[in-house]
């Protein structure tokens, strides 16, 4: 809809023991989400139908080098960029409703070095299953003071970015618990770029709370949900067969603490808030708690979510197909 041309391309050598080298170049979008709240599949109809995405994305021109190695089961990779950002503009409409807007990310050009760790599915002690993802991004604007980034000049500032996502399943005789656990900071400098801070909210990050509602320069999540077999209607399938007579019922609880950027910190952004509540100041720092219960059933595919946030949330709906399909769909 905004008639853009985005694109990468990318010439990479990897040999048999997992060693990789790349130079790219990619034009596209980038998302200051740490996790996916919802599969695309199913982000592409809400957000078609109702006006409910749950993305949040900025453009991005990114030129770069990258290495990755595997050490024993973690991927780990390097990679140094020259980055150009802005904000993006509303072009489509959907059926109903209407969108909110992207973040507004700040204009600015930077260097940027990330290390990265990714892990997939291992078996760890007492029978426990976990996967991570870790990240430890720097990044240096250039200084541009006549340009405007909000309410203050596009000075150059230099940043540090970690970020962790940490799952792990432990059966327990029929039943299984899991822990999700998401934690990263904007640390340094004398402002903080938008695109820089930590965005929760959502089914995934803080349930029972609105998309990206959470938003600081630092924050952890920490989410428990006990999996448990119950009975449930076999559903007939045709010819095909009938779905099993059970589902899974998962009651969970989510401890969400978020740091609101300090009023006296400048962001660096595309624009500046007139009048009403500004989306990227938290109204205060704390623990922002909520619980639900989801039931998984039809050959565990689709999910049913209700959730309710206890400081300033309200009960929540979601349906989607489970995560692990999420790559796929």
């Amino acid at each position: 809809e905004d008639h853009d041309a985005k694109g990468e391309v990318d010439v990479s050598w990897q040999n048999a023991a997992g060693t990789a080298f790349h130079p790219f170049y990619a034009r596209d979008f980038a998302d200051v989400s740490d996790v996916a709240e919802r599969s695309a599949l199913v982000n592409s109809l809400a957000a078609q139908e109702v006006a409910s995405d749950y993305t949040n994305p900025y453009q991005s021109d990114r030129a770069g080098i990258g290495v990755a190695k595997m050490l024993t089961a973690t991927r780990w990779s390097l990679e140094v960029t020259r980055e150009s950002h802005d904000a993006l503009a509303i072009h489509a409409s959907p059926a109903s409703g209407r969108f909110e807007a992207p973040v507004p990310a700040a204009p600015v050009q930077l260097w940027r070095a990330a290390i990265r760790a990714d892990r997939a599915t291992s078996l760890g002690w007492l029978d426990t299953e976990f996967r991570y993802r870790g990240e430890v991004r720097t990044t240096s604007t250039d200084g541009d003071p006549g340009a405007t980034c909000g309410e203050v000049a596009c000075g150059s500032t230099v940043s540090v970015r970690p970020a962790l996502t940490l799952e792990v399943d432990r059966a327990i005789d029929r039943a299984t618990l899991r822990s999700r656990t998401l934690a990263a900071a904007a640390i340094g400098g004398d402002a903080v770029l938008a695109q820089e801070l930590v965005f929760l909210g959502g089914p995934v990050s803080a349930p029972g709370y609105g998309f990206h509602e959470l938003v600081g320069n630092r924050a952890v999540s920490q989410t428990l949900e006990l999996a448990l077999p119950i009975p449930f209607p076999a559903i007939s399938l045709g010819r095909f067969g009938r779905a099993p007579g059970s589902a899974t019922l998962a009651p969970h609880a989510t401890a969400a603490w978020v740091h609101a950027v300090a009023a006296g910190t400048p962001i660096l952004r595309a624009n500046t808030p007139t009048g009403g509540t500004d989306p990227l100041r938290l109204a205060a720092t704390g623990f922002y708690p909520s619980f639900g219960v989801s039931l998984i059933t039809a050959f565990d595919l689709l999910r049913f979510d209700l959730s309710r946030g206890l400081r300033a949330g309200g009960w929540i709906f979601s349906m989607d197909v489970t995560r692990a399909f999420w790559s796929i769909l």
